[in-house]
């Protein structure tokens, strides 16, 4: 894709305003993002990469699908003045490519990074932020509810399973008392299958993905976006604070414990009343699953001896990749002896 060409297109189109554009691309792991300036207003290009495994059908679902639940997310929060959705513009099947508007704000992560390595107190600023963080999640929760089906248990273990068995994780002796825990697990959620429903979630609900700007929690990349339990959401947030996939912050315990408290106080949610549900316990083994796999890819990379600092980089992340791989195959496997 030419993005000029893409962008006097949408001009023509009356989509985007008259006047020269100056762009700033960055790649991520999944797509391409350019950041585009026109007469003093910004937009976002996102287009998608072709991933191993999908097809051009597949990614371009995946992008419709986050062009819809944009457009309806940002009409929910549209006259909000606290939380703000993305404004989406444009969509296009062909080129994989979404257009936002921009939505302003400093992500969590840098929020936490910077007021959490001081000596002293968390900033109240930080502490706020995070607390509506959870306030908006609990928003994005209660827009709607449906029971759990029995099929849905059953995508959701299939889900784990080929994740943490016969992939070379865990020995064989490990590997069945992992598949011994999921049949007694599965039993137990399909005999109170009542008790659970699920609702809207993010799916990547991480302080990288929420930006604040003072007042307003700005929310990003609904491209994971799905109907599931809230577990999921609550959960993948408390990982990823905790240093779980690449150590997201990075600053003392204490402070990181008074963050969390404050997005759970947002939200509503006491994490000592639920640990011991087994609906909990399995979507702590889900998102486990998933990082477990993810960092043993990682950690198999081999390392760039072209340059010194790429050296240094490469192997300081193989080493974080390494102890984050066995700190959460070590988590697993407590799960399932518990």
């Amino acid at each position: 894709m030419n993005i000029y060409e893409t962008i006097k297109k949408l001009q023509r189109k009356e989509i985007l305003p008259e006047g020269e554009c100056y762009v700033q691309p960055w790649e991520q792991q999944f797509s391409t993002i350019y950041r585009v300036q026109i007469s003093g207003f910004n937009y976002f290009f996102k287009v998608l990469r072709h991933r191993h495994g999908h097809t051009q059908g597949d990614m371009a679902d995946k992008l419709s699908n986050e062009y819809r639940t944009l457009k309806k997310l940002h009409a929910y929060f549209k006259n909000d003045s606290c939380y703000n959705i993305p404004e989406p513009l444009y969509f296009s099947e062909e080129m994989l490519l979404l257009v936002t508007k921009e939505i302003k704000g400093i992500s969590l992560e840098t929020i936490g990074n910077q007021f959490a390595r001081r000596v002293g107190a968390v900033d109240s600023s930080a502490v706020e932020a995070f607390q509506k963080a959870g306030k908006f999640l609990r928003m994005l929760h209660c827009m709607e509810s449906v029971p759990f089906q029995e099929n849905d248990v059953f995508e959701l273990y299939q889900y784990i399973t080929v994740r943490l068995i016969g992939v070379g994780i865990f020995s064989q002796d490990q590997e069945d008392q992992i598949v011994s825990f999921l049949d007694k697990s599965r039993f137990s959620i399909v005999h109170e299958l009542s008790k659970y429903s699920r609702s809207p979630v993010h799916h990547d609900y991480n302080p990288t993905n929420i930006l604040f700007d003072g007042h307003c929690i700005n929310v990003l990349d609904f491209g994971d976006y799905r109907v599931d339990h809230p577990y999921q959401d609550l959960i993948y947030f408390r990982l990823m604070i905790n240093g779980q996939l690449g150590s997201v912050l990075k600053y003392r315990q204490a402070c990181r414990h008074k963050l969390l408290d404050a997005f759970y106080e947002g939200y509503g949610y006491d994490i000592q009343d639920h640990s011991g549900n087994e609906m909990y316990k399995i979507y702590l083994l889900k998102n486990l699953a998933v990082f477990a796999l993810t960092m043993m890819q990682r950690k198999k990379k081999a390392i760039n001896f072209k340059s010194t600092s790429a050296f240094l980089a490469t192997a300081k992340s193989k080493v974080v990749n390494q102890r984050d791989y066995v700190l959460t195959k070590k988590s697993i496997l407590e799960i399932v002896r518990a």
